[in-house]
């Protein structure tokens, strides 16, 4: 500014000068805010040693790792079968299940498979089809898989509350569905988060290719819990009306992300300074097992995370471990956790819960 500029515009120049520095001041900390609200806090943290299971066959890329009673049940994205059944008792693999293929009794990965009252159900989401296989017929495979029904190429995740009501993520009205046992959707709910402040501009169609919502049930009373890479939310959800009530929303870290849409595609990716975050899901009749990844792409020294809170949302307790964990199933009766983890290639583990 000119040295004989009049005085009252000296300071008009510096009042709006502050203004647009508070301004901005001011966009920062909304969006710090906006990133850090019902953060978890954990009081009790510990370090926790995953022991070695001796496993007979190379493992693939497992997506997800269920027990029932002394079976292991391994969902494999890249091998010749897609689920491999193993004894803990024998340390044997009692069975290889449904052949990669197009023909009668084979599918396409990826696979969903959910342990629910007397049933596997098996979803293709590839074909959208929900397939069903008795417990006690478990280790006939492909020749029980019976198929239940086939939905919209707009669902994502399909999750069985019961034999006859399912839960979906994708691309609906809301950001969540409900199904019946015919594969009819029967209504619609809740909402995106917006964590990140700038969420909110976006179509929902992107916050939907962010937000992948995969879905976990309470063993024995009416809550889900609904997870994406940063975001977890619990829900109580009441059968006779098909309604959900959401319980509590959280943020497991910040985030921000890209998109681009060419109009024949819609793609998303984080951004290179966020965590990777959520990679599995665990849960008992009292607690929720998150595992995290705080690993950025460029910083890949932290300890992977299991964060334990209870179905109301609370924090319990936080543990860290020196392998890289990316699938998680609990056995409550047993106290222990069952994981693949890398050391260095995939390998199947348990730990102690000592609760």
């Amino acid at each position: 500014m000119p040295f004989n500029t009049p005085f009252y515009l000296t300071i008009e120049y510096f009042l709006m000068k502050n203004v647009l520095f508070a301004l901005l001041i001011l966009e920062l900390l909304l969006s710090n805010c906006s990133n850090k609200k019902n953060y978890l806090r954990f009081k009790v943290e510990e370090n926790v040693e995953c022991i070695p299971i001796p496993y007979p066959d190379i493992l693939g890329i497992s997506m997800q790792l269920l027990k029932e009673d002394s079976l292991l049940l391994i969902n494999d994205f890249r091998g010749d079968s897609l689920i491999d059944v193993f004894d803990l008792k024998t340390q044997s693999i009692l069975k290889k299940m449904i052949p990669v293929g197009n023909g009668p009794n084979e599918l396409i990965s990826p696979l969903e498979i959910h342990l629910i009252n007397n049933n596997l159900f098996v979803f293709c989401r590839q074909t959208g089809i929900m397939y069903a296989i008795p417990k006690d017929s478990l280790l006939e495979g492909n020749k029980s898989m019976r198929k239940k029904f086939q939905v919209t190429s707009k669902t994502n995740f399909l999750y069985p509350l019961t034999d006859s009501l399912f839960v979906a993520s994708g691309s609906f009205q809301k950001r969540y569905a409900f199904f019946n046992s015919l594969g009819h959707e029967i209504s619609c709910f809740g909402e995106y988060p917006t964590y990140w402040y700038k969420e909110e501009e976006l179509p929902n169609e992107v916050r939907a290719m962010f937000h992948q919502t995969e879905f976990a049930k309470h063993p024995t009373a009416p809550l889900f819990v609904t997870y994406s890479s940063h975001v977890l939310e619990i829900y109580r959800y009441d059968f006779s009306e098909y309604k959900a009530s959401l319980i509590k929303s959280i943020p497991i870290g910040n985030y921000n992300y890209s998109f681009v849409d060419n109009k024949t595609m819609i793609s998303t990716d984080k951004e290179n300074d966020v965590e990777k975050g959520i990679m599995s899901l665990g849960y008992s009749s009292k607690f929720i097992y998150i595992v995290y990844n705080p690993n950025k792409n460029s910083d890949k020294n932290k300890k992977i995370q299991i964060q334990i809170i209870d179905w109301n949302g609370n924090p319990v307790k936080i543990m860290y471990f020196d392998k890289d964990i990316t699938c998680l199933t609990i056995d409550e009766k047993e106290e222990k956790g069952y994981v693949i983890a890398k050391d260095p290639d995939d390998a199947l583990m348990y730990f102690n819960l000592e609760e």
